[in-house]
């Protein structure tokens, strides 16, 4: 079995790692210049939020998707909750969690967040084509799909 590539710098991992750290980068920078000040590790809640229109989210749910322990989870909606993004309610269907939903200022902050990410993912495709976008996201999801397939 030949050995992996010595040039790691090359190696999807790497390359994909970089990118995501870049784009949080831009993000957050483009973020702070529009007065939203979030931690990028909370960035994905509020994206959930968002594709719930704005809540009924519980915390077990962002857990499974986002990957993370409960316990993360919990401390990154108490900082959504403390820059005061979201505010929390017990769910009525199982009084033992919360339901997220954002405020007011979490609305707006949500539209700027939107509009600044898709800033950061336009200048990431910069010179790329409509297919090799189409591409890229294809290979991504199928390498996700493959590593969500081991018995670990």
């Amino acid at each position: 079995m030949p050995l992996p590539n010595p040039d790691i710098k090359n190696e999807i991992g790497f390359l994909t790692g970089r990118a995501n750290r870049l784009m949080r980068e831009a993000l957050t920078a483009m973020l702070r210049k529009k007065g939203v000040e979030i931690s990028t590790a909370a960035l994905p809640i509020v994206g959930m939020l968002v594709m719930e229109q704005g809540g009924g989210l519980n915390q077990s749910s962002i857990s499974e998707e986002m990957g993370v322990d409960r316990h993360r989870v919990s401390r990154l909606v108490k900082e959504l909750v403390t820059a005061g993004f979201v505010q929390t309610a017990p769910n009525p269907k199982n009084k033992r969690e919360n339901v997220l939903s954002f405020t007011e200022a979490g609305d707006r902050a949500a539209t700027v967040i939107a509009g600044c990410a898709r800033s950061v993912y336009e200048l990431a495709y910069k010179g790329c084509s409509e297919e090799e976008r189409h591409i890229t996201e294809q290979t991504i999801n199928n390498i996700i799909t493959n590593l969500n397939q081991l018995d670990i």
